[in-house]
């Protein structure tokens, strides 16, 4: 398999991830509440349960809050977060449908919407939730995260233009967004310019050294600029911290066959996450193995 191919369908499972991911942290962190409360925070004791991972105790705080103030955005905002958290997306989509009804900060409206479109992605409605970034856009054009998320959904769809214009206006805006580089640099790879993905992957990776995503994303392109021992230790990282990612391992293989070490890259395309995607390089790398042992050319492993 072409490592360009790995990586589009990385971009795929990426986007599901990263929308995933977007419910974890906080709560002051992931809502940014700009809308003005009086007097002490009254969400501070639900806040506290929700950073200690007692979510279902945060739950049921948030609910009691709502129940005493059935008009505040700020509580169906940081609700819906949690129930984002807890998997539970058709209920959080309908609190962040609420939070939109009573907020009145453009920003605050802006980052609701987002969260919405977030949840969308998960449920597979992908339709819906490019409507939900745009109209994130709409409430707050200088809001950066709603074109991560058109960025996001036009990888997916293959609408790779439309997902570089997105993310440069992402990266414009903030540029501060690891996940705006990482699809600004599959952007890149699409479009067939290597020096220009390995700069943003790396800048991505920069800004948050723990992001698995950009991490791949940079792995494929120190092997598509020819440095495959760095590709191999960026995948060599990603495995380390999520060894079920299928893509990573593909990665490694690959690293170690441009390295020659093909033992060792068999051994990597045939581990269980990788081997249904594997078939096609495994049988590349045998190749190269019979001509390394016979001492007869063939033509390299090519990344493409």
């Amino acid at each position: 398999m072409k490592v360009l191919d790995v990586l589009k369908k990385l971009a795929r499972a990426t986007a599901v991830t990263c929308a995933i991911g977007m419910f974890a942290g906080s709560a002051l962190a992931q809502t940014g509440r700009t809308d003005p409360v009086e007097g002490p925070d009254p969400f501070s004791h639900a806040n506290e349960l929700r950073e200690g991972g007692r979510l279902e105790e945060a739950l049921e705080a948030y609910t009691a809050y709502i129940k005493e103030h059935p008009k505040s955005g700020a509580a169906y905002e940081l609700r819906s977060a949690v129930l984002g958290e807890l998997k539970r997306y058709e209920e959080s989509l309908d609190d962040s449908e609420l939070a939109l009804a009573y907020l009145t900060i453009p920003r605050d409206r802006a980052r609701t919407a987002y969260a919405k479109c977030q949840s969308l992605i998960i449920l597979n409605r992908v339709g819906e939730a490019a409507l939900a970034c745009v109209e994130s856009a709409k409430f707050d054009p200088t809001y950066a995260m709603a074109f991560v998320g058109l960025g996001k959904i036009a990888v997916g769809a293959d609408l790779w233009e439309k997902a570089a214009m997105a993310l440069d206006r992402a990266i414009e805006l903030d540029p501060t967004i690891s996940a705006a580089w990482t699809y600004r640099a599959l952007t890149h790879l699409q479009q067939g310019n290597r020096r220009d993905a390995l700069v943003a992957a790396e800048k991505a990776v920069e800004l948050d050294p723990n992001d698995l995503r950009a991490l791949e994303v940079r792995a494929v392109s120190y092997g598509l600029n020819g440095r495959f021992q760095e590709m191999l230790d960026d995948a060599t990282r990603v495995v380390e911290f999520e060894p079920p990612m299928a893509g990573a391992h593909l990665l490694r293989g690959k690293a170690f066959a441009f390295l020659g070490r093909f033992d060792e890259a068999i051994a990597e395309f045939e581990a269980e996450p990788a081997r249904e995607a594997a078939e096609a390089a495994i049988a590349d790398v045998r190749k190269q193995l019979t001509s390394a042992r016979s001492d007869k050319p063939v033509g390299p492993v090519v990344v493409q």
